[in-house]
C-alpha cells in the first residue's frame, strides 16, 4: 500500500476515529505519529518463516538481488 491508497482508504472516515496496529500476538495497540518511521526493506524475501514479515529489514549490500529500498513503516505503540 502506498501512502496515496492509505490516505483515499481513509479520507472518508471520521477524522477522530482511532487508528490502532495490531498487537504482538493478540489484541491492538495505539497508533501515534512517532510511530511511523522510514524503514530501509527488501522486499519479498525468498524462504522467510511465517512468523517473520514478507519485506525484512534490509542488511544487504546494495546493488545485489533483493536490493533495499525505502518504505513507511508503522510500528505498534508498544515499541
Amino acid at each position: 500500500m502506498t501512502v496515496r491508497e492509505l490516505l483515499r482508504a481513509l479520507e472518508t472516515d471520521p477524522d477522530a476515529l482511532l487508528v490502532v496496529v495490531n498487537g504482538c500476538e493478540e489484541g491492538y495497540d495505539d497508533m501515534r505519529v512517532a510511530c511511523i518511521r522510514i524503514a530501509k526493506i527488501r522486499l519479498n524475501r525468498k524462504g522467510a518463516r511465517a512468523w517473520q514479515g514478507r519485506h525484512p529489514e534490509h542488511f544487504g549490500i546494495e546493488g545485489k538481488e533483493g536490493e533495499g529500498m525505502n518504505a513507511a513503516a508503522i510500528l505498534r505503540g508498544s515499541h
